[in-house]
């Protein structure tokens, strides 16, 4: 995919500094190319070969390893109360939702689609 890309925008310049006319301006219409336009590959090279650690070794380190003292929380935390926690908070704000909430997501739209068109209509300004 790179390669096409390349040779379209190589081509593409070809095109526009080969014309004699671009917008009005005179670029001269006996520009040649120095390189060659072609869609073929670079010559393919040979990878670099990185030697691997043995995973089973890996694994009866890391099995071997603690968590440190301040995480020490994570191994006594009962999930399934947690779980149980989150989903119902999530139901209890589903509930407390209301018009304002609407309103303030509306809002935040409004303000986002000004920042895109105003990005948009200055996008073709040079600075």
């Amino acid at each position: 995919m790179i390669v096409r890309q390349h040779s379209f925008f190589a081509a593409l310049a070809y095109i526009v500094a080969a014309s004699s006319s671009v917008n009005g301006f005179n670029v001269g219409g006996n520009f040649k190319p120095k390189a060659k336009l072609t869609t073929e590959t670079t010559t393919p090279r040979n990878a670099i070969a990185i030697p691997m650690p043995d995973v089973q070794q890996e694994q009866e380190v890391f099995s071997k390893m603690k968590p440190p003292q301040e995480s020490a929380w994570v191994e006594n935390l009962d999930y399934d109360a947690f779980a149980a926690d989150v989903s119902a908070l999530g139901k209890q704000l589903l509930k407390e939702q209301g018009n304002d909430d609407v309103e303030h997501l509306n809002k935040i739209l409004k303000w986002q689609n000004i920042a895109a068109l105003l990005g948009i209509a200055t996008m073709g300004a040079s600075p």
